[in-house]
């Protein structure tokens, strides 16, 4: 397997363009030259946009393949702030035919080490090899969810998704994944899931929750570093400060090897917390003109934030003035 292709994927849609390509030049900068990788970029319709970026992303021993997903799963309602896209991944075992093995990736991360260790992961005859969702277990088991669902999240896998959760894991991330897709082929494990999701769904975490109830625990837990998750890295959690969270935290500061910029905290969004690695994703982002031009959208965002505040004070200033 050493000597075989790195295959990875990365599904995104308009939205999440540019920040896909700044993904997309982390994985070329720390990818190894000695062996040869292909980043399948899952997309809806956007190949106009893409083509320009392969002469700056492509070089030798790595390469850049589209795949228009534009015309899949239009019937499929997603819950919001998710996207279609979120289930561009079950594509993956009909559209990368001839591949056995390949990395996905949420466009929403950043890699800091080379993907080699992570492809060759020892999957152990299981159906992929995922990051047990701390982050839930830790931080949202509590959390209210929207209409209408209702409830928290602990009676939303107990009920909805009908997943007996005790511990994290009892539920996967699915933002970093090393598949199996011959054994996902064989048991027909993306039609499953999108029978689910098309049964019951929308779900909270779209194909997440469907490939949490379709898999099981038919998956290999990976090391937390490969999906570190920035917001949470510092983060105080309602269950307190047990120790096993407490030095989870520790490795995604001092040594996260692909961060997850999960939830609304992300680097590029105007007015969102800051989280501790957003250093390094500007680091990275500032190597491209789409990273600088990620940045540029983001001050300009920020302006008009403060002026409509100002503004909006100013107004307030003036109806009390003029009582």
């Amino acid at each position: 397997m050493t000597h075989s292709p790195i295959h990875v994927a990365i599904a995104f849609d308009r939205a999440m363009l540019l920040p896909g390509l700044v993904l997309v030049s982390s994985i070329r900068d720390t990818a190894k030259a000695t062996r040869p990788m292909v980043v399948h970029l899952l997309h809806d319709g956007l190949a106009d946009d893409l083509a320009p970026a392969f002469a700056e992303l492509e070089r030798p021993g790595l390469s850049i393949a589209l795949h228009d997903l534009a015309s899949r799963f239009a019937d499929i309602d997603i819950a919001p702030p998710l996207s279609r896209a979120a289930l561009f991944r079950l594509s993956l075992p009909d559209v990368l035919t001839g591949i056995g093995r390949v990395v996905y990736l949420d466009a929403d991360t950043l890699v800091l080490r080379d993907l080699g260790e992570l492809h060759d992961h020892a999957l152990g005859g299981r159906l992929h090899a995922a990051m047990a969702d701390v982050p839930l277990y830790y931080f949202e088991l509590l959390s209210p969810l929207p209409a209408p669902y209702g409830g928290v999240a602990m009676t939303y896998l107990r009920d909805h998704l009908g997943i007996a959760y005790s511990q994290p894991s009892d539920y996967f991330n699915s933002g970093v994944m090393v598949i199996d897709l011959e054994a996902w082929r064989s048991r027909d494990i993306a039609r499953r899931c999108t029978d689910l999701i098309r049964r019951k769904g929308p779900f909270v975490w779209a194909d997440q929750d469907a490939l949490n109830m379709v898999c099981g625990k038919d998956w290999a837990p990976l090391d937390a570093r490969w999906n570190s998750f920035a917001a949470k890295a510092s983060a105080v959690s309602p269950l307190g400060k047990p120790y096993a969270l407490l030095s989870l935290q520790h490795i995604w500061r001092s040594d996260p090897w692909i961060v997850h910029f999960s939830g609304p905290a992300k680097p590029w969004h105007a007015g969102t917390p800051p989280t501790v690695h957003d250093h390094l994703y500007w680091r990275q982002a500032a190597k491209t003109r789409w990273g600088r031009r990620l940045r540029r959208g983001r001050t300009v965002a920020r302006w008009r934030s403060h002026a409509r505040t100002g503004l909006a004070r100013a107004r307030g200033l003036v109806a009390r003035w003029m009582r």
